[in-house]
């Protein structure tokens, strides 16, 4: 599912290699893992499988949830059971046992981009951990580092986006339309103030707030009858909703 029409070097997503693999660094083409043999793979998948799905949560048979994600990213680099595509299964099962164990703002932060901009300390965390007799220490503590420099960076955009939103809200009091506006149209207006030109759709609305198409499109409709947004047909039946380069004028305010 991670991998269907993503690979680069034409394998079958979800193919599991049926020959050795290396792991080289991609500066000097040394080997820097090599994984177990293909024959021991699908054994090795299914002692995954059953712990991640076992519980770890009562006794001494704990383990934190955010640890048991950081080893379960882990194990899927270190088998390397694709021929590709390893590295954004392992981090789509660690997003999904940390939504799954109930942490849901990982639905909005991204441990990839910040690992892809350091890719030679990812690797030397799967290194240091190889070369110290497995000991996942060193993995799980660069992991750490990223989880909070994510949570750092997502509350960062929170703020910015809580402070974005005053600005607008605040810009648009002063309107002579404020009235006639809930929170839904100055958050859209928020958007299309910030880009002109920008197209608003219903599905977009939708899953913005959460609500049905009716009143998605019951927003949108709105706001192109008060002449703040420009309505035309996108394609078939569908409809489009443009911000017009003068909606500050349109609004009134400065």
């Amino acid at each position: 599912m991670v991998t269907e029409d993503a690979l680069e070097n034409g394998h079958s997503a979800g193919e599991i290699r049926n020959a050795a693999v290396f792991v080289k660094n991609i500066v000097t083409g040394d080997t820097v893992h090599e994984p177990p043999p293909y024959e021991q793979i699908e054994t090795m998948l299914a002692m995954i499988c059953d712990y991640a799905n076992a519980e770890h949560r009562l006794g001494g048979e704990f383990i934190h949830p955010i640890i048991k994600a950081c080893v379960l990213h882990f194990m899927i680099g270190y088998i390397h059971p694709f021929f590709d595509g390893n590295g954004r299964t392992a981090r789509a099962l660690f997003y999904w046992y940390m939504l799954k164990s109930g942490y849901e703002n990982f639905r909005y932060i991204s441990i990839s981009a910040l690992l892809k901009a350091a890719p030679k300390k990812y690797m030397k965390s799967f290194l240091y951990t190889e070369t110290d007799e497995n000991d996942l220490t060193h993995f799980i503590d660069y992991q750490l580092s990223i989880i909070i420099r994510a949570l750092e960076r997502f509350t960062q955009y929170v703020r910015d986006k809580v402070a974005e939103l005053h600005n607008a809200i605040e810009a648009i009091k002063t309107s002579p339309l404020n009235d006639r506006l809930s929170l839904h149209h100055i958050t859209i207006l928020e958007k299309a103030l910030k880009h002109s030109g920008r197209t608003f759709t219903v599905k977009e609305i939708e899953n913005d707030f959460n609500v049905s198409s009716t009143a998605a499109r019951g927003y949108l409709d709105k706001l192109a009858e008060m002449d703040l947004l420009i309505k035309f047909k996108l394609s078939g039946r569908t409809q489009g909703y443009i911000a017009p380069a003068n909606l500050r004028e349109r609004l009134c305010v400065s």
